[in-house]
């Protein structure tokens, strides 16, 4: 009987956390298994590209991981997975500038992921949008503290980077309540209309401005 092979997620999964831990030595010989378990599924005809962009993008390529997402989006298949893996691999090869919108795109879906916060927190601080980049880093963290062995200390770190609250989350995560005795005291604001929906996200090969400077996963 041919033994069943692990699948590639779990070998990277396994891989990052040896990382996280100092075994480096393990660590690389996760990630040349993961590779010899890429070329088998590719020669096989199986779709593994989302693991493959995802380790490509932090531990090989990461222009790799924007050709295999970008592949994956431009052949519709537009999962709330592919916008983050392709908005992240983006980020990694120093195209923040056209990474953040795949970023949004991940978490329109109304999908409580961590890692996805955490990808669109770091790549709007890269581009200088420290307030958004706070609320997702806390999201991230308020979602699952322990969303990736190598990940989430570094959501921490960016945190305190950006003058976030201390380890465990927002200090307040309800609104303040009010006395519902309270009399209004005049009108209240105008609620902001919505002006439409935004663009289609398209692949693009060039950059719009400068290519920030990628940010470890």
């Amino acid at each position: 009987m041919t033994a069943k092979l692990p699948r590639p997620e779990y070998v990277l999964e396994l891989g990052e956390l040896y990382e996280s831990l100092g075994l480096d030595g393990d660590a690389r010989t996760q990630y040349a298994k993961l590779r010899g378990l890429l070329d088998r599924a590719q020669a096989a005809g199986v779709n593994e590209s989302l693991t493959e962009a995802r380790f490509e993008a932090d531990h090989g390529d990461p222009e790799a991981a924007v050709e295999l997402m970008e592949a994956e989006w431009s052949g519709l298949r537009r999962s709330a997975e592919v916008a983050d893996a392709l908005g992240w691999a983006l980020h990694r090869a120093g195209r923040s500038e056209e990474a953040v919108q795949y970023g949004e795109r991940s978490l329109e879906s109304g999908v409580r992921n961590a890692s996805y916060a955490y990808h669109l927190g770091v790549i709007e601080s890269a581009l200088g949008q420290d307030g958004p980049a706070r609320a997702r880093l806390e999201e991230a963290v308020r979602t699952n503290p322990d969303f990736s062995p190598l990940a989430a200390p570094l959501a921490e770190e960016a945190l305190e980077s950006l003058g976030g609250p201390a380890s465990g989350g927002p200090a307040e995560t309800r609104p303040a309540s009010t006395p519902s005795s309270a009399p209004s005291s005049g009108p209240a604001p105008e609620k902001a209309g919505s002006t439409g929906t935004a663009p289609e996200p398209q692949p693009s090969g060039q950059a719009g401005g400068a290519s920030p400077k990628a940010t470890a996963p």
